[in-house]
């Protein structure tokens, strides 16, 4: 099973930052635009009540060489970040969800797929739930250098039935993305985990432009 997932991983690692299946401009010149987002007709009406919508921040997934792990602190962060910007009423959640299976040969397939896999762990849900959750994913990579970095992020958003409703992805087509240098020395956990600080920041300033220029 281990190595299953593995394999599966080390496929998509090896392809971070190459979505070109999903990018209309293939010029080398990175995109000033703040991601990539998935068309989908939810979109309308997640911005249309964009000020009022209740949203579950979960912790961020770290996909990396070594497995997967989660970030509990930049479910918190991202929670400020929103209030900031005034998107929806945030909260912090603590249930984590799966992508590990999820098998792709570029990022564009692994972002997709992990719209589909969320999707379905979360229509499973039974109870009351939120109007969307929001999962933070960030893919880090080691470097020719020794070091790491993130390869590709996404930004989930998926609403209660399980359905994509305004989800995106960056990685170093997107010019904020390749200016915020999102590299670091630091292997450790730690190393990872600042990386994912960093990278919170650019996600939810990303989000923040989605939203503006889509409405």
């Amino acid at each position: 099973m281990k190595s299953r997932v593995y394999g599966a991983l080390l496929a998509v690692m090896a392809l971070v930052g190459s979505a070109t299946s999903m990018q209309a401009d293939d010029t080398k010149q990175p995109l000033d635009t703040p991601g990539y987002r998935l068309p989908t007709p939810l979109s309308a009406g997640f911005l249309s009540n964009v000020e009022s919508n209740i949203i579950a921040v979960l912790p961020a997934i770290i996909r990396s060489r070594d497995g997967m792990d989660y970030s509990v602190p930049a479910s918190k962060q991202g929670v400020k970040l929103m209030q900031k910007h005034g998107i929806g009423t945030p909260i912090a959640a603590m249930k984590t969800f799966d992508t590990s299976g999820v098998k792709a040969k570029t990022q564009g397939d692994a972002f997709k797929g992990g719209i589909k896999a969320l999707g379905e762990q979360i229509a499973e849900i039974q109870g009351d739930k939120p109007d969307y959750f929001l999962i933070p994913e960030f893919l880090i990579s080691p470097t020719r250098s020794g070091a790491i970095a993130v390869g590709g992020m996404h930004c989930y958003i998926i609403d209660g039935s399980g359905a994509n409703a305004f989800s995106f992805l960056l990685n170093s087509h997107h010019a904020m993305f390749v200016e915020a240098r999102l590299r670091s020395e630091d292997t450790s956990t730690r190393g990872k985990q600042d990386l994912v600080r960093r990278g919170t920041s650019v996600m939810f300033e990303a989000l923040n432009r989605q939203i503006k220029d889509a409405r």
